[in-house]
């Protein structure tokens, strides 16, 4: 309405009538009488990671049911069957959102597998579609893991500075063996000898101290799933090493690694051991330790000279091998 009749004369004039404005508000609302017709539409769809599926551990089944037909505000039934055989049944509530998730365990077992969900087996609620009520899922449940562990012979990393001192050796052996190369040969290993104590190449008070060695060391994972994060422990006369962290091992695969020790010379036991706290689920438990005793060799620069110069080698008292 526009205007109000200001005078009380009964009508509203002109100037009156542009006095202000009344707003109206109008609404439209329409009803349809097929409303009650429209009826849900239940799917489900159903996936699992592939990591989950190893034999004998639990895997985790996640699921979806949608609804994009009629509200669905009520208790429904779902199946769950692997290879044709119902293993669980249990209800879930669907609301007016017409999207319903969770998950559930399966006990999974080695070998190729056909899974099925299905949602109102029973049929009990009236719906649009019941053909697509169910989904299948073919999966592969593979073995556990299997780990192992072995050892190989022990390598000596050369010294630079023996290195070095052995060819000045060589070297200062050389010139005097020019020199009195008519001599008889007991008086040039004299001579070399001479040239070893001096040089401080003869093990005399460096008996006690230790030479690096690389230990080769092989990790198997003989099982089909994949070993995750798992330590390898090295001992050395039962003391720790060092400690590898491997993150994962695929199944029927290896690797090999150097690990760095340093020892004296002589017999030492050498053992590994891998996932040692049990962290990895296996399928054998008792093959992750193995032991050896090595024997580790220092070899000294006098038979390395002897080697060099093609001249028959002796062990004399203070150059062992």
């Amino acid at each position: 309405m526009r205007g109000l009749d200001l005078d009380g004369d009964g009508e509203i004039g002109i100037q009156e009538g542009e006095d202000y404005l009344h707003p109206v508000l109008a609404a439209l609302v329409l009803t349809s009488k097929s409303t009650s017709s429209i009826l849900p539409d239940l799917y489900p769809e159903i996936t699992v990671q592939e990591q989950e599926l190893v034999d004998e551990i639990p895997a985790e089944i996640s699921f979806t049911i949608n609804n994009p037909g009629g509200i669905c505000e009520e208790n429904i039934t779902v199946s769950f069957r692997v290879d044709g055989s119902e293993v669980l049944t249990f209800p879930v509530r669907m609301e007016a959102s017409g999207v319903y998730r969770s998950a559930f365990s399966w006990p999974a077992v080695k070998g190729e597998h056909l899974l099925e969900l299905s949602v109102d087996p029973e049929d009990r609620i009236k719906e649009s579609d019941k053909e697509n009520n169910a989904c299948t899922l073919n999966v592969s449940v593979r073995s556990k893991p299997d780990l192992s562990v072995s050892l190989g012979e022990p390598v000596k990393i050369e010294d630079r500075e023996e290195t070095v001192s052995a060819s000045v050796i060589f070297l200062s052996f050389l010139s005097l063996f020019r020199v009195r190369r008519k001599k008889s040969l007991p008086l040039l290993l004299l001579a070399v000898l001479m040239i070893a104590v001096f040089s401080g190449c003869v093990e005399e008070t460096h008996a006690a101290e230790k030479a690096a060695y690389l230990i080769p060391v092989k990790i198997t994972n003989n099982g089909e799933a994949s070993a995750r994060d798992f330590d390898v422990n090295l001992y050395l006369d039962r003391k720790s090493v060092t400690v590898l962290n491997i993150p994962e091992l695929a199944g029927q695969n290896s690797i090999e690694d150097n690990i760095r020790v340093e020892a004296q010379k002589g017999e030492h036991t050498l053992s590994v051991k891998v996932d040692e706290h049990n962290n990895t689920i296996e399928s054998n438990e008792d093959n992750n330790e193995f032991e050896k005793k090595l024997l580790f060799y220092l070899i000294s620069c006098c038979s390395s000279l002897l080697s060099r110069l093609h001249m028959p080698e002796i062990n004399p008292p203070d150059c062992h091998l």
